[in-house]
């Protein structure tokens, strides 16, 4: 399946307020992907950037990506377009 043919989907932030989005883009992205944790990757890999953190401070988790701290609740949704 070409990407062409694939579904396109809009992901975006579930709320751009929550303070793990300060530092990364908010806005919503269209991505062609077979499914919406697909989409999710996707975007998740079209916003990621390199957080250097400081001595004795955790590296920032990217909030786009379905693979957060355990027990923290996914930050994006995926909705079909067409």
């Amino acid at each position: 399946m070409t990407d062409e043919n694939l579904p396109l989907w809009e992901v975006s932030p579930i709320d751009p307020t929550d303070p793990a989005w300060k530092g990364w883009p908010t806005d919503p992205q269209q991505v062609r992907a077979a499914s919406p944790n697909d989409a999710i990757d996707t975007a998740a890999s079209n916003a990621s950037k390199v957080h250097l953190a400081a001595w004795g401070t955790a590296k920032p988790l990217n909030p786009w990506s379905r693979h957060q701290k355990k027990g923290s609740p996914i930050k994006v949704t995926a909705r079909l377009i067409s």
